[in-house]
């Protein structure tokens, strides 16, 4: 009897997790699909499944920086799917896209790149990679019989419970979002994130950020692996929107005294060997300007919200923090990169004149982390 009530629960929440389907892993969809929600943590178990769930127009590839710069709560909607992952290497970006073109309805793939992401001796995760090849074992794992789906089910059923009041209103408009709207979020949150932080916390999230831009060897590698993976997308007849997200300066920072900036801009230089690309990077206002971020390395939503209006051919601002935004993205070809890389060279070069704080925190984290390095070598 023990056994028998055992095997009945357990098949009770295999039954609940596939009617659910809380992760987007079936086709069928129990619970209206505005209510789903890509939970903090989850976003590599469920863009594989939601990758071959769903039948999007446009699909969103890079790293955190557009999974959380550009967000789509439910992770897809009205035709949009937010398939960026944290930390995503090209190698898992590569297998997101032989997944991505098999979908008859895609038009566009919109790449956020990111210059650490090059660097190809960071490894892969081996269960993202395994759920975008389409591993089974992990498939039932996942959406059956892991706590984690049973958790977001109940979670899931309990927002459609509560109603469409009770939802974030990001999660209402439509995509792209409206001016009006993004307006709206600029004013209201302001001091939301890294001006909360303030320079006591900056240096913290820099002592993690040093290790991204230590000497490697940028980026032949990772650069061939990015023309075959773009090339992909291209003989699939699919239009490859780039772009390169906006960094603070501290993080530019972290670049330019980790010995990087040379290779940064070179890098920068041979992409337009494969693609055109808008440039939201470098030295420029949204870099100094800390209520455009929520930490050292993620813009806010509504940053990431007016760049998606401009990748798509909208460059209408409605407000002072739309028009930052926008007059930071240069476009960049082989015609006129020399051109752009030297405006860049220059505003570096006029940002470092004079000391600030973005020097300095950035310093005290280098030195702090070669001080842990050193301690840890002589152990």
């Amino acid at each position: 009897m023990m056994l028998a009530a055992l095997a009945g629960l357990l098949g009770a929440a295999l039954l609940f997790n596939f009617l659910v389907n809380p992760f987007g892993a079936w086709r069928h969809r129990l619970v209206n699909g505005v209510y789903y929600r890509v939970r903090a943590g989850h976003d590599r178990v469920i863009a594989p499944y939601l990758l071959r769930g769903t039948r999007p127009n446009t699909v969103m590839l890079g790293t955190s920086r557009v999974l959380m710069g550009i967000p789509i709560e439910q992770g897809y909607k009205d035709g949009f799917l937010n398939a960026a992952m944290a930390a995503a290497k090209l190698p898992e970006i590569e297998k997101a896209v032989a997944l991505a073109v098999k979908n008859p309805h895609l038009k566009r793939v919109i790449w956020g790149l990111d210059f650490f992401s090059f660097n190809l001796n960071f490894e892969s995760n081996a269960d993202t990679a395994a759920r975008l090849g389409g591993n089974l074992r992990l498939l039932i794992l996942d959406n059956l019989l892991s706590a984690e789906a049973l958790d977001s089910s109940y979670h899931l059923l309990d927002r459609a419970l509560s109603g469409r009041r009770h939802l974030d209103p990001r999660a209402l408009e439509p995509i792209p979002w409206p001016p009006a709207f993004i307006c709206d979020r600029f004013a209201r949150y302001a001091q939301r994130g890294l001006p909360f932080y303030g320079e006591a916390g900056a240096l913290q999230q820099s002592l993690l950020d040093v290790p991204l831009y230590r000497g490697w060897p940028c980026c032949e590698a990772g650069m061939a692996e990015f023309t075959r993976i773009y090339n992909r997308i291209r003989r699939a007849n699919v239009e490859p929107i780039v772009f390169i997200p906006p960094l603070s300066q501290y993080e530019l920072e972290a670049i330019r005294q980790g010995g990087m900036w040379p290779q940064y801009q070179q890098w920068k230089r041979d992409l337009t060997g494969v693609t055109p690309y808008w440039d939201f990077s470098g030295y420029n206002q949204i870099a100094r300007t800390d209520t455009m971020f929520m930490d050292i390395l993620h813009v806010k939503p509504e940053a990431g919200m007016t760049i998606l209006r401009r990748l798509l051919g909208d460059a209408d601002p409605q407000c002072r923090d739309m028009q930052i935004v926008l007059d930071a993205g240069l476009w960049m070809d082989s015609r006129d990169v020399d051109r752009m890389l030297a405006i860049q060279d220059q505003r570096e070069q006029a940002a470092i004149a004079e000391p600030t704080k973005y020097e300095e925190v950035v310093k005290r984290a280098i030195r702090q982390w070669n001080g842990e390095s050193l301690t840890s070598a002589s152990r």
